[in-house]
């Protein structure tokens, strides 16, 4: 998991341009394709946090609404202790981890008048 970390710290700030050029192989499938079709599908901000041993990943900054800027993915080990959330579906699993995805959730804006 720490290793993932790392990742995360040296591509959070980059744009999306460098992120792919800088791209640094996690060793894990699952989890490299995710993060290089977010990067691809025109996100331009990746927020990425961490929560009882799960990450979770998705597009904080985007023109383009595709699958991947729009969901919410969630990557834990698979040794990992932490039930998944239920309303969470299974993307993808390799030999060291499992990425879910969910809803991203998306600011509405009120037009009540005072």
């Amino acid at each position: 998991m720490i290793k993932i970390l790392a990742i995360f710290l040296l591509t959070g700030c980059m744009s999306k341009h460098s992120f792919v050029k800088n791209f640094t192989p996690s060793e894990s499938p699952c989890i490299d394709g995710t993060l290089l079709n977010i990067s691809k599908s025109g996100c331009d901000s990746l927020f990425w946090g961490t929560k009882d041993d799960i990450i979770k990943l998705r597009c904080t900054l985007t023109d383009i609404p595709s699958f991947w800027c729009t969901t919410a993915f969630y990557i834990t080990s698979i040794h990992n202790e932490t039930e998944a959330n239920p309303s969470w579906t299974v993307f993808c699993a390799d030999s060291g981890f499992v990425v879910y995805t969910g809803e991203t959730l998306t600011k509405i804006e009120s037009n009540e008048s005072n």
